[in-house]
């Protein structure tokens, strides 16, 4: 570890004695030392909170309510199962990744506490389409009771329904009206890892101007996109804001790290008018639209 200064060693120093009594606390098996827990920094975020301590504003950095202040966190969820801390198991990120990588992966036994928290917070609360979806998907293939006769009615008369609407969709119509051409919408995705990416750029150019930020998701999103394609779009003769429609469909990012469990990608969606069909052709060739 390089050498640092006596404000910025006070600091880690006060930060590490601090882990260690709130993990013990809290039953955690804490092996790790003064020295290994300097060893758990990356330069660049040494150097963001040196520069913090240097224009006293690292109380703003460090905010508890700062989704980019840094953390001494676990490496993943079953490092945090394991309940021993230490250099194998601990790490020091935003608080923003820390709680995306704390979520259990596939094949991750959920603790106790965690299973008591998830029957709380879901209790009285209606489920959503997607969650929905996920328990269908997880339940395909797997043997269920037989259904009731009332379930076999109401399936039934469902199904009529949507035979007798089917013939009415396919009668001869008396009269057809030339409708105008609508939009051509392509839909690109920014996977969370490039979403990560162009926020942690920003927020080292922002500590290396000493500029205090609070970013949005929309700033984030807007300047993805300009770095990927407004170069293209400039080579076409026009502005890429002027086809962007909008950028989180589905997903529910605001700012709300709990939503990262919900979808793995930001959905974004251009509009093209009828007119420019060529255009949205050209832009589906080139990255990949659907």
């Amino acid at each position: 570890m390089e050498n640092i200064s006596h404000q910025l060693a006070a600091y880690l120093r006060s930060w590490y004695e601090t882990t260690v009594k709130s993990k013990t606390a809290a039953g955690v098996t804490v092996n790790l030392t003064f020295d290994e827990f300097l060893a758990l920094f990356e330069k660049r975020q040494l150097n963001s909170l040196q520069k913090a301590i240097d224009a006293n504003s690292i109380r703003y950095l460090q905010d508890e309510h700062n989704p980019y202040a840094y953390v001494a966190t676990w490496k993943s969820y079953a490092a945090c199962s394991s309940g021993v801390y230490d250099v194998n198991t601990a790490l020091i990120c935003s608080r923003m990744k820390s709680a995306k990588i704390n979520l259990p992966a596939a094949g991750d036994k959920l603790r106790p506490s965690h299973c008591a928290n998830i029957r709380r917070s879901l209790t009285g609360v209606e489920k959503t389409e997607e969650h929905c979806q996920a328990i269908s998907e997880a339940k395909k293939g797997k043997p269920i009771a037989g259904w009731s006769e009332e379930r076999k009615t109401a399936r039934r008369e469902l199904r009529q329904a949507q035979e007798a609407a089917k013939r009415a969709a396919c009668a001869p119509l008396e009269l057809i009206v030339e409708q105008p051409e609508k939009s051509i919408e392509v839909a690109t995705k920014i996977e969370l890892a490039d979403y990560e990416e162009t926020v942690e750029g920003m927020v080292d150019r922002l500590n290396e101007a000493d500029i205090y930020f609070d970013l949005s998701a929309a700033s984030v999103v807007r300047t993805h996109l300009a770095r990927n394609y407004g170069e293209w779009f400039a080579r076409q003769g026009t502005y890429w804001d002027d086809y962007f429609a909008c950028g989180w469909q589905q997903s529910g990012i605001v700012l709300e790290v709990c939503c990262f469990a919900i979808s793995s990608h930001i959905e974004c969606t251009w509009s093209f008018p009828a007119e420019d069909k060529a255009l949205a052709m050209l832009f589906k060739l080139t990255f990949g639209g659907v």
